[in-house]
């Protein structure tokens, strides 16, 4: 590994055309909580962990909103743990991670009167140039490597999963209603039973780039248009012409990205 070298951030939130309020935050590590309107465009210099962190918010605009910030600003609190925690025990601190915040928002949401509460989490923990990433939801990574845009995670969507027992066809899965029904997320355990994070496979960010979204990403731009975006434009602005694209494409729900890409120089 090659431990010196930096990392290219390019982020982006936006409320798209049709909802009124932003219910999607991200989380960048060292730099913080972003929420509303935000861009970001930076290099993080070289560190041992980096962590990183996309969550789209559910149970109306209030809530959503709150439920989102919820998990964010637990994920804030556990930083220090899923750093300190060696590779081996990293799932073990990430599940720890997301009982907690489960645990949170199933809190909040009972104070509110609320049935349901809750959000998607798809995030990356970064230990020199290799990236572990984990989901629950629908909200997506991606790693760009060579010209191909290779999907990491899987959808916990009933669509999806009436595609793996037969049920749907591919084209119906992607069109049904179901495809936004979601099967896990944070909140989604107000007995506290425990759940658990959805595992991908390790990247490594010295031959591709990791891309962190929501689903309103997604929903607008077919896995086509994203790559082609990704090649086309700078890859420190890349994440904003992503969101632009959503949004000139219909915009219909609120639209977060993280790209994160390994510098070629050292700082």
């Amino acid at each position: 590994m090659n431990e010196n070298r930096a990392i290219f951030i390019s982020a982006a939130t936006c409320r798209g055309k049709t909802r009124s309020h932003n219910e999607d935050r991200f989380f960048i590590d060292s730099m913080g909580i972003f929420r509303d309107e935000s861009k970001v465009a930076n290099i993080l210099t070289n560190s041992e962990c980096r962590i990183f962190a996309v969550c789209d918010g559910m149970g109306g605009e209030e809530l959503g909103a709150k439920a989102a910030e919820t998990a964010v600003e637990v994920l804030s609190e556990f930083s220090n743990h899923l750093k300190n925690a060696s590779e081996q025990e990293l799932t073990k601190v990430v599940n720890e991670y997301v009982n907690e915040a489960n645990r949170r928002i199933c809190k909040m949401a009972a104070n509110n009167g609320a049935d349901v509460s809750g959000c998607t989490l798809a995030m990356a923990v970064i230990y020199g140039n290799i990236a572990y990433p984990f989901y629950i939801g629908d909200s997506r990574i991606y790693y760009h490597t060579d010209g191909t845009l290779i999907q990491l995670s899987a959808d916990h969507t009933l669509a999806m999963y009436k595609l793996k027992i037969g049920t749907y066809t591919k084209e119906e899965s992607s069109t049904s209603p179901n495809a936004h029904r979601l099967t896990a997320f944070l909140g989604s355990d107000p007995n506290n039973k425990g759940f658990y994070a959805a595992v991908c496979e390790p990247v490594d960010l010295n031959h591709g780039e990791l891309l962190i979204c929501s689903d309103g990403l997604t929903d607008m731009l077919s896995p086509q248009e994203i790559l082609e975006t990704m090649l086309e434009y700078d890859k420190q602005l890349a994440a904003y012409y992503l969101m632009d694209k959503a949004i000139e494409n219909g915009g219909l729900d609120n639209v977060t990205c993280i790209i994160v890409k390994k510098s070629s120089k050292s700082y």
